[in-house]
């Protein structure tokens, strides 16, 4: 019995040190990452108070003046669109694929790098339930923008800036249809 939880710890120990694994949403902060400028700094925007409280949370420290110390994490509005996938009998869009794109930069004392996330879930409208409709699109919004959050906050820290490509596309389509 003994040596059989000693081969699954074993296991496990190796597992986590070879092969980078890791739980999803913890994060090894690395030094540049200890100290952040988010430009333009709004606060009450979604996805830069999801970034925030990710970076607070994990102990970084956000600086509200430039300083040379601090990186700076150059973050784009999220922008929407939406696709039209079927159209009804009655000539009104029945599904669609609504879209989230978000750029942004990391800048550091030695590089810099630009990268485009983009998430999209298909959503039916049934013209007779308008108003739940609009919640569905006000919770699958907050979903892609928090998956938008989770990517940049794992790319940044798990990425070292200066061997990253300039620019480059991150698009992931969640969807099984």
């Amino acid at each position: 019995m003994f040596i059989r939880v000693m081969v699954v710890l074993i296991s496990v120990s190796m597992l986590n040190a070879c092969c980078s694994f890791k739980l999803r949403g913890s994060y090894t902060i690395p030094k540049y990452l200890k100290h952040v400028q988010i430009s333009p700094y709004e606060p009450y925007e979604e996805l830069h108070r999801e970034v925030i409280t990710t970076l607070e949370k994990h102990n970084v420290i956000i600086v509200c003046e430039p300083d040379t110390k601090a990186t700076t994490l150059n973050l784009s509005k999220p922008t929407v669109s939406e696709e039209s996938l079927a159209i009804g009998p009655d000539s009104q869009v029945t599904r669609y694929k609504y879209n989230i794109a978000v750029t942004y930069t990391l800048t550091t004392k030695d590089a810099s790098y630009s990268k485009t996330i983009s998430r999209s879930r298909e959503i039916t409208r049934s013209n007779s339930q308008m108003l739940s409709n609009q919640s569905e699109v006000q919770k699958v919004h907050k979903e892609l923008i928090r998956e938008i959050a989770m990517e940049i906050m794992r790319q940044i820290t798990n990425n070292a800036p200066y061997a990253m490509s300039y620019t480059s596309d991150t698009t992931v389509d969640t969807n099984p249809c």
